[in-house]
């Protein structure tokens, strides 16, 4: 502009705020200089600007720097060592106690909880009822009572031995003590029984009509009078020369050709009866002798119990009647099958035979002819006081119409069993010192106690009114 202020050296805005001293040039160009820059220490264009580290000589904190208001601040180290951390005291945070609750640093930056009141199974706080302890369910079918681990008062059921928690509960197996019995187990009331297993005959078949002592059929057309033996195999005697089964007419045993003129007269092997014919001169007559049945030249003969047999007697040698295995005189019940031969009254009559089993009668004396026994069979009323002194056992009041007392001195006794005088079970009961017998029938009775494996060991007589 003609004749302006604007000269060179004059002053100017070159528009930029962070200069000063604005002027025209030589070239008619405003510039400014740039003035120098005072830090946080007063230090021109110094190091300590706002924004850069510096040290607030305070060592709870870190990352000093100096700030826009040129104060050297730094952020509080918190309790993980963190500068502006949030873990500071008061803070929650977690002791790593999973019992404990508000979990939060101290001021020593320890985290610490607080342990919680604890309730008990019934709401009491640290009360005594905790899972474990022992409480009442209310059930008398079982023991132990304890509170689980729900709070739950719960017992364990009481088995058939009165055990809490036991396994002997029903259903399960036991032993009834009777070697007779199988499958024993506990019933409902406790009671341990057992089933009678089936007897499998000669041919596997339960309780089948094989059974030893029985006929049967051995396929040998040389035998005859089959039967079961003992082992179950089935045998026959063999048919002698004169069709006898057993009999003693065999080949190779003496005989009568009914031929004058022989001697040795003697069963060949085809059954035939043949003898020698005499070359003595002159012919003599033979000595023949006579056989236990005073027969001449009969085949009779004393057999192992001295009983003449065979020959023309009609009695078998050494019969074995009942095919138990024993002949008749080592026999004690030579008419029925009892190869064991239990003889329970030591009379010398085999219990199979024997109409009063249970006490000693040799001579088997029986007025009424009823099949039992005179020393086994009492009339039911009129009886004066039976003495209570039995085996091993005493039942009192004897005879008796509703309870009596048993007292058993001759060991453990587990059971009583009653046998009328037939030797039927009539009644099975547990051992105890009453027993009601007010539903047994009028009679005679022999009581027998028995130990936990069925064992006799003591008996006596009762009378029931």
């Amino acid at each position: 502009m003609p004749g302006g202020a604007a000269l060179p050296g004059t002053a100017c805005n070159d528009g930029n705020a962070g200069t000063i001293n604005d002027e025209y040039g030589t070239d008619c160009v405003c510039a400014g200089i740039i003035p120098p820059t005072l830090d946080c220490q007063g230090v021109p264009n110094g190091p300590a600007m706002p924004g850069t580290p510096c040290n607030d000589n305070n060592p709870a904190t870190g990352n000093d720097h100096w700030n826009a208001n040129c104060n050297c601040v730094g952020q509080v180290i918190d309790c993980n060592g963190i500068p502006g951390g949030a873990a500071l005291p008061g803070t929650s945070c977690d002791d790593g106690n999973s019992g404990t609750i508000n979990d939060v640093y101290g001021s020593d930056c320890a985290c610490a909880g607080i342990i919680p009141p604890t309730l008990d199974c019934q709401g009491v706080p640290n009360g005594p009822a905790m899972p474990g302890t022992p409480c009442n369910d209310n059930n008398p079918a079982t023991g132990n009572d304890h509170w689980n681990a729900n709070c739950n008062c719960v017992g364990q059921v009481i088995d058939c031995n009165g055990i809490p928690g036991g396994a002997a509960l029903p259903g399960t197996s036991c032993d009834d003590g009777n070697a007779g019995t199988i499958n024993d187990v506990y019933g409902l009331d406790c009671a341990c029984t057992g089933i009678i297993p089936p007897t499998l005959d000669c041919q596997g078949v339960p309780n089948g009509p094989a059974m030893p002592g029985t006929p049967c059929n051995d396929n040998n057309p040389a035998t005859g009078n089959d039967h079961w033996n003992a082992n179950c195999n089935c045998v026959g005697q063999v048919i002698d020369c004169k069709g006898v089964p057993g009999g003693s007419a065999l080949p190779g045993t003496s005989c009568d050709d009914d031929n004058p003129d022989t001697d040795n007269d003697v069963y060949t092997d085809d059954c035939t009866c043949v003898g020698t014919i005499s070359t003595l001169a002159p012919p003599r007559v033979p000595i023949v002798a006579s056989d236990c049945s005073g027969i001449l030249g009969g085949g009779a003969i004393l057999d192992d119990c001295g009983i003449c047999s065979g020959g023309q007697t009609g009695i078998e040698p050494n019969a074995d009647e009942d095919y138990d295995g024993l002949i008749p005189c080592d026999d004690n019940c030579s008419t029925a099958f009892n190869p064991g031969q239990a003889d329970f009254d030591e009379d010398g009559v085999g219990d199979a035979c024997d109409n009063c089993v249970w006490l000693a009668n040799e001579d088997q004396a029986d007025v009424n002819g009823n099949g039992i026994g005179d020393a086994c069979e009492l009339g039911a009323t009129g009886i004066e006081e039976v003495s209570m002194d039995g085996d091993g056992m005493a039942i009192w009041p004897n005879p008796a119409r509703e309870h009596v007392v048993v007292r058993c001195d001759a060991g453990q006794a587990a059971q009583l069993r009653f046998y009328d005088p037939s030797g039927r079970v009539v009644e099975e009961v547990s051992y105890q010192q009453q027993v009601d017998v007010s539903h047994l029938a009028s009679g005679t009775y022999l009581v027998f106690a028995l130990d936990a494996n069925g064992r006799a060991i003591a008996r006596s007589r009762f009378v029931k009114l």
